[in-house]
């Protein structure tokens, strides 16, 4: 099928978008297929191409799996570099938290017990929801670059405003609008998982899967990515693919730095993190979770509009210790960007989720064979079935989220909490069916 110029799918986006859609929801036929036209669309620059695409040629880093133009746009407050160590240093995070926020501090002790058994799983548990605002500097690029960063908490307020993503395009309604915190209890630390939107995509794309982690004792955090938003698309720079990584590692950073004054400060282990990604964001989770870079072929590879500051970014990233497991959604790796031999040096265990009617991961799921990948393949599933963001018409959501929660839970209760309960590891080693639409598979390289 022929491939929609970009600027004809924007402004197909702008023109059908006028419904607020829910993300477990059956939206209109039109906004299916305008999203359908810029996640499977490429018009890729030098920098970006589509990593969707089962052949990318040698000319460039591609980047995303559910768009092509893309780039990096910021604005805001604050975050910096360590030059010694190209961490991004703690004590810079500068996050504006909402005063609804600021002033939540309920029942400290009576929060949400952190759940390492079997997934408990419920499509309309609530949760709290806020907005902070941070600005870091782009190590290498040496760029200020503003995010904003949506939190998934526990509350136990007994009403609340619906969230509303992306001008009120979608909403989530059982996602309560800085709703009051529910903190930990004081024995426990509460896990934290962090997600990265895919291209042309949005942070609240996840809301229905990070409700059901926060229902089992988590914070999930998601960083938008400028310059690569439903809103927001602009030329990327070569270097992108690290820039979208630092993000995910500047929101980590605000989590592990949040202000005394917030009820959760120092109430989240930061030290045992779970990377999760949908699409381009997938690609950041095997990067930021110890999938070695290609440098030598990122340098020769560096043509027209790449800057000395482009190739200092890829040289300045290193994985990210405290990520120690990955779940990658609907997306494939850049085979411009890490040699596939290199699936051998990663380190964190990884769970795939795709469907048979989107991404499929059969060539990721073989370059990958000496790494510790989970891959579940969901039978029908599209290329949104993994999120909910938009229906599909041969796997219902109703389906592929309960399935993909499950999943996602048990594998972030077995890498980031250590659990043995026979319930996650019946789930992960596939004696338990999750779903009948559901087919897991284990890699050579899986212990």
């Amino acid at each position: 099928m022929p491939c929609v110029e970009s600027e004809r799918s924007f402004f197909l986006f702008q023109t059908v978008f006028r419904m607020k859609v829910h993300p477990t929801s059956a939206p209109l036929v039109s906004v299916l297929a305008a999203l359908a036209l810029a996640a499977g669309c490429s018009d890729a620059s030098p920098g970006q191409e589509d990593a969707s695409a089962a052949d990318v040629s040698d000319d460039a880093p591609q980047t995303d799996a559910d768009a092509a133009d893309v780039s990096v746009d910021g604005e805001g407050p604050d975050v910096s570099v360590d030059a010694a160590d190209n961490s991004l240093s703690a004590d810079a995070v500068d996050a504006s938290v909402s005063a609804d926020a600021e002033d939540a501090n309920l029942d400290v002790g009576a929060g949400t017990p952190v759940n390492s058994g079997e997934p408990d799983i419920d499509l309309e548990t609530v949760s709290g929801h806020q907005v902070v605002e941070l600005t870091y500097v782009v190590p290498g690029l040496e760029e200020e670059r503003t995010l904003d960063v949506r939190m998934w908490y526990a509350t136990d307020d007994e009403e609340g405003e619906t969230t509303e993503f992306t001008l009120g395009i979608f909403t989530d309604e059982f996602a309560w609008q800085d709703a009051n915190i529910l903190v930990p209890r004081r024995d426990e630390l509460m896990p934290l998982v962090v997600h990265s939107h895919g291209g042309r995509g949005f942070s609240g794309q996840i809301s229905t899967v990070a409700r059901q982690f926060v229902r089992n004792g988590w914070l999930v955090v998601a960083p938008s990515h400028p310059g690569h938003t439903l809103l927001d698309t602009t030329e990327p720079g070569y270097s992108f693919p690290a820039v979208r990584a630092f993000d995910v590692m500047a929101a980590i950073d605000f989590v592990e730095n949040l202000p005394e004054d917030h009820p959760l400060s120092g109430r989240v282990d930061t030290s045992r993190v779970l990377a999760m990604g949908h699409s381009y964001g997938g690609q950041n989770a095997w990067l930021l979770g110890g999938l070695p870079l290609d440098l030598d072929g990122i340098r020769e590879r560096c043509g027209d509009g790449c800057t000395p500051g482009d190739i200092a970014a890829f040289e300045a990233f290193s994985p990210d210790p405290r990520v120690v497991a990955g779940v990658s959604l609907e997306n494939l790796i850049d085979s411009r960007l890490v040699l596939d031999e290199s699936f051998a040096d990663m380190p964190a265990p990884m769970l795939h989720i795709s469907g048979t009617e989107g991404n499929d991961a059969t060539g990721l799921f073989g370059r990958a064979a000496q790494a510790n990948l989970t891959w579940i393949s969901l039978i029908g599933g599209c290329h949104e079935s993994p999120t909910g963001t938009l229906p599909c018409p041969t796997l219902d959501l109703q389906e592929s989220l309960p399935t993909t929660a499950t999943y996602a839970v048990a594998f972030g209760a077995r890498h980031i909490l250590g659990s043995s309960d026979p319930a996650v590891m019946s789930i992960l080693d596939g004696s338990v069916e999750v779903s009948t639409s559901a087919v897991l598979m284990r890699s050579p390289g899986a212990p």
